[in-house]
């Protein structure tokens, strides 16, 4: 999550690996897929936001106890 460290919680970290954060940080093209896959995020988008495993190919709400639960996909949730 974008912002204050002082905001990091379980429900908004997700670990990724340095090329794909300098590239997020730095490519626009890079930045707007990771806004639609919940991967970059403003400091003021909910914890409750889904996102996607791109491996699995499934969207994830994480819970501050560290898991995940199944989610519909992050534009088709309302």
């Amino acid at each position: 999550m974008g912002g204050s460290k002082a905001q990091d919680q379980a429900a908004n970290l997700i670990l990724v690996c340095q090329a794909y954060n300098f590239a997020m940080e730095s490519d626009p093209k890079v930045a707007e897929l990771a806004r639609e896959r919940g991967h970059k995020l403003s400091r003021y988008t909910g914890y409750d936001t889904p996102i996607l495993d791109v491996p699995q190919g499934i969207w994830f709400i994480l819970t501050n106890d560290g898991g995940k639960v199944r989610s519909k996909p992050l534009h088709f949730r309302n």
